[in-house]
């Protein structure tokens, strides 16, 4: 029902509701994860086996795209200051192996962070971001072929944009 009236409400509006649309899905914040990578360390005292992924989070925001902004939310959405939860499971049975939240401005400069202007369109800032894990519970539940983790990546601010990473132990 909320879906039909969303939908009326832009029809009605016209050309208006159309680019007021466009203008507000253009504004929402896109997640990113490169340099994934897996590594792994047996502690020699305890024998414990620990598992750390490795990131580079990157959250792109368009610029222009909401001019207007309604409520403080929105603001710190169009600002570039986002939150992101981290949450890394096993592939069978679910199990959380670890999460973190990871906080994201344009003001991030030095200390594991980066902006990077990409276009004069866009701009993207992020972070690298590690996450510890226990590596024989990820083995046990991690599935065929070596294995896998989920990473899932989630907007604080902006449900249902988040990101889903399927990755090989090995």
């Amino acid at each position: 029902d909320c879906c039909v009236l969303l939908i009326k409400g832009i029809v009605n509006n016209g050309k208006k509701g159309v680019s007021g649309a466009q203008s507000f899905l253009a504004s929402l914040p896109l997640l990113e994860a490169d340099n994934v990578r897996v590594s792994h360390t047996v502690d020699k005292t305890s024998g414990k086996s620990t598992g750390i992924l490795h990131f580079d989070l990157g959250v792109k925001v368009m610029n222009g795209g909401g001019q207007g902004v309604r409520n403080k939310k929105e603001r710190r959405i169009m600002d570039g200051s986002v939150s992101v939860h981290a949450i890394l499971g096993s592939q069978q049975g679910h199990f959380l192996l670890s999460h973190q939240t990871i906080h994201v401005s344009n003001h991030n400069r030095g200390g594991g962070g980066r902006q990077q202007q990409r276009s004069s369109s866009s701009s993207s800032q992020g972070k690298s971001v590690e996450l510890s894990f226990d590596w024989n519970m990820a083995n046990a539940h991690g599935g065929q072929d070596g294995g896998f983790i989920m990473l899932r990546l989630l907007l604080e601010d902006v449900r249902g944009m988040d990101a889903e990473i399927r990755i090989p132990l090995r």
